[in-house]
């Protein structure tokens, strides 16, 4: 990867991050200017966009979504050379997908590996925020899904997911945090069994001992939160901020 494409990339994900907790805490400025900067950089940002027209003051979310959309078609038709792939290209990914399915969907399990399930139990556990979330969560999850089926990067594709994933992460974090930090700090087992997964299928080293030396404590771990949680579900009570 080139040091221009590291930079894209970079900005992608923070103005993603940005437009996330931008539409949780409802601020519609900082949303729009931040889709604004991402689309500069990769249009793949258009698709959170959206979000602010399921927010309670969509009326005036018309305005960031002109604004994001009016930059894309700019940088992207107007001053760049418009779409630049090939269909007959993507035809063939597409059809590779089908003739493939469970490889595609091991990559994209694997491009979250166990956090998949600690997003899961994030988003249960935040009721107040539940809705932004969800709309975010659907929004890059959707899009991240169809632009899977037409390319072979598949776990790139589905990084854009990482704001929510790591909003829902740090809600369960947070919440054991508070009330027992030996617990909270055995999750730290769920990032390491990411880095284990990376470690034994994209680098291709098939390092499964490795994998599986990491996987069983986060799996084990994740179990035991899981019913912690559930046990002082009544008792909880709602978190204000992710």
């Amino acid at each position: 990867m080139s040091g221009a494409d590291e930079i894209s990339c970079t900005l992608i994900a923070l103005a993603i991050f940005i437009m996330v907790l931008s539409y949780v805490a409802d601020e519609q400025v900082a949303f729009g200017l931040a889709g604004l900067v991402g689309i500069l950089a990769h249009e793949i940002v258009v698709l959170l966009v959206p979000a602010m027209l399921f927010s309670r003051r969509w009326r005036r979310a018309l305005w960031s979504c002109a604004v994001c959309a009016l930059g894309f078609l700019l940088t992207r038709f107007w001053m760049g050379a418009g779409y630049g792939g090939s269909l007959r290209k993507e035809a063939l990914f597409y059809s590779y997908h089908l003739a493939h399915p469970a490889e595609w969907l091991k990559e994209v399990v694997l491009t979250w590996y166990l956090l998949w399930l600690l997003f899961g139990m994030g988003i249960v556990m935040l009721p107040a925020k539940k809705m932004p979330l969800l709309v975010c969560t659907g929004l890059l999850g959707g899009g991240a899904f169809v632009l899977s089926l037409f390319v072979l990067d598949t776990e790139r594709t589905y990084s854009i997911l990482a704001p929510v994933v790591a909003v829902g992460a740090a809600v369960v974090f947070d919440r054991l945090w508070r009330e027992h930090r030996i617990r909270a700090l055995c999750l730290l087992t769920v990032p390491l069994a990411e880095v284990a997964s990376a470690q034994a299928y994209r680098t291709g080293t098939r390092d499964l001992k490795l994998l599986l030396v990491c996987s069983v404590p986060a799996i084990v771990c994740l179990g035991y939160v899981g019913l912690y949680l559930r046990s002082r579900r009544g008792q909880a009570q709602p978190l204000q901020s992710a």
